[in-house]
């Protein structure tokens, strides 16, 4: 099947709305009827859903910036205020020391196994990583495109290694999750 692009550039804000309404449904399982159990149940979907439209996104934006720096700008300008005011909000309400809000407020707690609590923001950090070598994978586009099959597959062995690794170590399993998503970020691109 081939995917009609102006109807995808048309249709993917309505599909990113959907997306986290899926996960939303995915954290709030115990709250909702059981006609809805099933279909929530496996709301980790959406997170998929919304990275291959990010990356679809990604690319249409790159297409009208030329300077890469204003390009990152307005990224995170984007994301950062809505996810630092998110941290603000609930760090007192989740009893967060002033050390793991310094970690969730830098993003460094997704990458640091030390702390439990900082692992339930993984998604920002996960996502302003992805956006950190967008521009990388969309100048080399072409290499990504002819060798997708391998690139994924590399990065699937990649990741049970990983998870071998971290499972052995009891390591941050969020940075398993995010890595999982790559293949997925990947394929919006092509």
């Amino acid at each position: 099947m081939i995917i009609n692009e102006k109807r995808l550039t048309i249709l993917r804000p309505v599909i990113m709305g959907i997306s986290i309404m899926w996960i939303v449904l995915f954290h709030v399982f115990d709250y909702i009827p059981p006609l809805l159990k099933q279909l929530c149940s496996i709301g980790y979907g959406g997170v998929d859903v919304f990275l291959f439209c990010s990356a679809y996104g990604l690319c249409h934006s790159m297409k009208n910036f030329k300077d890469i720096w204003k390009w990152y700008q307005k990224r995170f300008v984007r994301i950062y205020p809505s996810y630092l005011f998110g941290c603000i909000l609930f760090g007192p309400i989740c009893y967060w020391s002033f050390l793991v809000f310094l970690y969730n407020i830098s993003l460094l707690g997704f990458f640091l196994p030390m702390l439990p609590q900082t692992m339930t923001w993984w998604y920002i950090p996960a996502q302003m990583s992805l956006y950190l070598i967008f521009p990388f994978l969309w100048f080399r586009k072409h290499i990504v495109c002819k060798y997708i099959i391998p690139l994924i597959l590399s990065i699937i062995v990649i990741n049970i290694l990983i998870l071998y690794l971290f499972t052995a170590l009891d390591w941050n399993t969020y940075i398993n999750l995010f890595l999982y998503r790559i293949p997925v970020f990947l394929l919006g691109i092509v």
